[in-house]
């Protein structure tokens, strides 16, 4: 099953979140008849290869998208392919300019593992697994260093058609050289298939695959927050009208309409009533475009129902008798309503695509496998019941698992529940007379959404590291840190820190609703730890139920004025490879790369990637104790691989949660810019970019570095947005900049180098063709640090779809004491309308501000400027609240006028 996702259509807050759904996947939807086993499926394919996947990328055309890898072929075991040859696959699904489809059943390639396909040629020259994910074994090696082949998730998601096998293509690991020597067997004339002694079952648990959960089954974001569902019915709807594709199905006498009425009538006529309320349309002209790349007149665009025969753009394999891909089908769904006490993502319209020659199955089974397509359409994901119609094998008729599911989802009457009634487990009586029983489901099908993604809410965010110590030269190196309520209650927090020799220290604060708290080198004054570094913890005990905002400054102490960078706190730890570029270790700069734990031990492995010359050093391990923070020099990390002026990017996997960042101090100065270890992407925001000048005689510029995390040439488009400035048509585009496999490209001065800006700011938009990593850092010079150097900060870089509605709150804002605070606010691609609140330190309103601002623009001010001068100042320190109801970023930069030391704070 497809499930297509218009974020055009979904709030862009939730846009990060749909993002990590898309990269993972749904659950179960494809139909496919399988092969009997590996060597027939082996024979019907154009290709068996095993192939290391590189980057992926999404191909779109209007109402469909696919994703293509980049694969470099390791070996062939059939096929017009040679050892080294770099090809490219594609499999329906993908994520592209604010557009996803999640296709379940489609491989996901993991950039760098090696995979066994079985694959066709499409017209266009790229790979299609023959068989979706059952067609793609990826290599794995044993705790003994053996090497085997395992099927993907992925396949237990497929639907099979029933009377051709029902198991899996491979039903459990399998040893490499023995299955290709199998299928070369098998492609040289052997026809028995012979699994002794090439099936090792016994390591089935060091691989396992995922299981179909039991009971009643939604299509839900792979983390669980939040199910698909239609809500038009709700207060007795109108029935949603479905049509059919007036060219027919070409396989099925009478061009298959009386199929899709009857599967539609399959839905509504259920033994026992739900409020579902299908028609049936009749034929619709629908007039195709080429299919090309690009092509805007192709697939039926959101707003359409509708089933679409004879697969006309060649997006699924061909089926050879009545073996392969026989269709796959699911919805649009955009914004959120309330259900049972639990948030859903409101399906707004579906269509199927069946294959050429679907009509080959026998008896009813085709009108059973439009009737299955259409349950996904309507969020029904597989069950576990092997009688159900919503069971991954096809075809069966409706039962009373699939009735019940449905009661629970559409019952008639049904009336809303609003989001704060507690969720409970429902429980359907069977309508009067009725001969079918129906199971109470033993678990509501969706979980109650949580800030940290899991199954319980976040009640602690972190700070990777506070600290009171000298550094390098006697330097006094201090941290302060902010706080801010975002309830209105008051909240009682837990703050614990960590020190080097593992002694805990914690301590108790109330924060009244709103509020701001500011711990002034806090290690030292708030727990009395003296010297050391560490972790801290900030824990809701008691209170509202938002997570407190929370950013630290880690500064150095010096007579010219205090130099340091902002890092703010961490609510979700990443699992993922993270990376950081544009670090340098010579006589200008230095470079320190830092690890902090969560609740469990980790161990890290760094990678160091040189300029263009690509991985010079790597497997380098550290293993990191729970709670703990640790940091090493580049030099500890790698030795003398540096090389001066020459950017260089780390890259970080961690075997457990954790927070990764890297600091590049400038050895003159001691000013320091954290960059937060990020997974890669496709589409950055660097939220302000700078050349111009700035108060006390100082001039900004900005700093961007860029790292292709693949194996592959990236083209990467850099588009300047210009402040004030309504962007809608677009900014001023640079000449693209082709970045070699593994390559790290630093721009010092990325406005005057790329736009010829000599006086200006505005935002960053970068594009590029392959994944990328991508940090910022604006800076100034220092004139009056001992020996001159560079005084800023890191700018967090964010994914495009990293704007947010509702309320942002900024804690830390100073006005006293020599320090002064801008605010500055980024627009998506609509004019947004802002109410900005200043609060002081115990939460009290001190001022509002009423700003609109253009798409796709910038504007900043002083808090001065913004609010006017007839305010009281926050004493000491206080926060901005913005609120908007489009998509935005707000952050703020905090000024220490006794080294024009900003510091950026933006906690995404």
């Amino acid at each position: 099953m497809l499930i297509l996702v218009d974020m055009r259509r979904v709030p862009l807050y939730l846009a990060g979140l749909m993002m990590l759904a898309l990269s993972s996947g749904y659950a179960e939807a494809t139909t496919i008849v399988p092969a009997a086993d590996p060597g027939e499926l082996a024979r019907d394919s154009h290709a068996v290869f095993l192939a290391r996947a590189g980057a992926s990328r999404a191909v779109e055309r209007p109402g469909y998208l696919a994703t293509a890898t980049d694969m470099e072929v390791v070996k062939v075991i059939k096929g017009p392919l040679a050892v080294g040859e770099v090809i490219e696959s594609i499999v329906p699904g993908g994520f592209s300019d604010g557009i996803g489809w999640a296709v379940a059943g489609a491989p996901k390639l993991e950039e760098g593992e090696v995979y066994l396909f079985f694959a066709d040629r499409d017209p266009r020259g790229r790979w299609q697994p023959r068989l979706m994910a059952d067609s793609v074994l990826r290599r794995e090696t044993t705790d003994d260093g053996g090497r085997v082949l395992v099927r993907l998730d992925e396949a237990s998601h497929l639907n099979r058609a029933g009377g051709f096998g029902k198991a899996a293509l491979v039903p459990g690991p399998v040893m490499e050289d023995q299955f290709v020597e199998g299928l070369t067997r098998s492609l040289t004339g052997e026809t028995e298939w012979k699994w002794d002694p090439m099936l090792r079952e016994d390591l089935a648990s060091q691989f396992p695959a995922k299981a179909i959960p039991a009971g009643c089954a939604f299509m839900e974001d792979n983390d669980g927050t939040r199910s698909v569902r239609w809500n038009r019915w709700d207060f007795g709807g109108s029935p949603l009208t479905i049509r059919a594709e007036d060219s027919g199905d070409f396989s099925v006498p009478g061009g298959g309409f009386t199929e899709v009425s009857n599967a539609i009538s399959r839905w509504n006529n259920e033994p026992d009533p739900t409020s579902i309320n299908l028609s049936y349309g009749g034929k619709v002209n629908f007039l195709f475009g080429t299919c090309e790349d690009g092509d805007f007149n192709d697939y039926p665009p959101p707003g359409n129902n509708i089933v679409v025969f004879n697969d006309p753009c060649d997006d699924i394999a061909d089926l050879n008798g009545c073996s392969g891909t026989l269709a796959f089908g699911g919805p649009y769904f955009g914004s959120i309503h309330s259900f049972d006490g639990t948030s859903w993502w409101t399906a707004s319209s579906l269509f199927v695509v069946v294959n050429n020659g679907a009509g080959c199955m026998p008896g009813n089974e085709y009108e059973l496998m439009i009737t299955h397509e259409l349950g996904h359409g309507l969020g029904f994901d597989h069950v576990s019941d092997g009688g159900a119609l919503m069971n991954a094998n096809c075809c069966n008729a409706h039962n009373s698992t699939d009735i019940a599911c449905a009661q629970y989802a559409y019952p008639l009457g049904t009336t809303p529940v609003a989001t704060n009634t507690p969720t409970r487990t429902p429980t359907r009586t069977p309508t009067q007379g009725s001969s079918i029983p129906t199971p109470t489901p033993t678990r509501t099908p969706t979980r109650t959404p949580t800030p940290g993604g899991g199954g319980t809410a976040a009640s602690k965010v972190t700070v990777p590291v506070v600290v009171h110590s000298d550094g390098v030269g006697g330097t006094a190196w201090r941290s302060d840190v902010a706080i801010g309520n975002r309830n209105s209650t008051a909240q009682t927090l837990r703050f614990t820190y960590q020190s080097p020799t593992k002694a805990s220290f914690q301590v108790t604060r109330s924060l009244a609703g709103f509020a701001t708290l500011l711990l002034e080198d806090l290690v030292q004054n708030l727990f009395r730890a003296g010297d050391g570094r560490g972790p801290l913890e900030v824990e809701v005990l008691h209170g509202g139920k938002a997570l407190p905002v929370v950013v630290s400054r880690a500064y150095a102490e010096a007579s010219t004025g205090n130099l340091g960078s902002g890092l703010p706190a961490d609510v979700e730890h990443s699992t993922s490879v993270v990376s950081m570029p544009g670090l340098f270790h010579d006589g200008d700069f230095r470079t320190n790369v830092a690890v902090t734990a969560g609740d469990e031990a980790t161990w890290a492995t760094f990678e160091l990637f040189r300029g263009n010359d690509g991985l010079v050093a790597g497997g380098v391990q550290r293993k990191i104790e729970a709670g703990e923070q640790n940091q090493w020099s580049i030099k500890q990390l790698f030795g003398e691989v540096a090389r001066d002026g020459v950017p260089m990017t780390v890259r970080v996997t961690l075997t457990q949660p954790g927070i990764v960042y890297a600091s590049l101090v400038d050895n003159a100065s001691t000013d320091s810019a954290v960059f937060l270890g990020k997974a890669p992407g496709y589409t950055w925001i660097v939220p302000v970019v700078a050349h111009l000048s700035g108060a006390g005689g100082t001039f900004w510029s900005s700093s961007v570095a860029i790292w292709n995390t693949t194996g592959f040439t990236a083209s990467v488009e850099l588009e300047y947005l210009p402040e004030k400035t309504d962007n809608s048509s677009g900014g001023m585009v640079a000449e693209n900049i082709l970045l070699g496999p593994h390559t790290t490209r630093n721009i010092d001065d990325v406005l005057f180098e790329k736009f010829g800006i000599s006086n200006g700011k505005g935002v960053l938009m970068v594009r590029s063709t392959r994944t990328v990593s991508v940090v910022s850092r604006v800076f100034t010079a220092c004139e009056t640090c001992p020996g001159g150097g560079s005084s800023g900060n890191g700018v967090r870089a964010v994914r495009s779809t990293s704007l947010t509605s509702g309320d942002t709150v900024l804690p830390g804002v100073r006005l006293l004491d020599g320090f002064r605070t801008n605010v500055g606010l980024v627009t998506g691609g609509q004019s947004v309308p802002f109410t900005i609140d200043l609060r002081d330190q115990g939460g009290t309103l001190r001022a509002t501000a009423f700003k609109t601002l253009p798409p796709k623009t910038l504007q900043q001010w002083s808090v001065e400027n913004l609010f006017g001068r007839n305010f009281v100042k926050p004493d000491p320190a206080g926060s901005i609240v913005v609120s908007a109801d489009q998509p935005y970023l707000a952050y703020i930069t905090v000024i220490d006028g006794t080294s024009q030391d900003p510091v950026f704070v933006m906690p995404q």
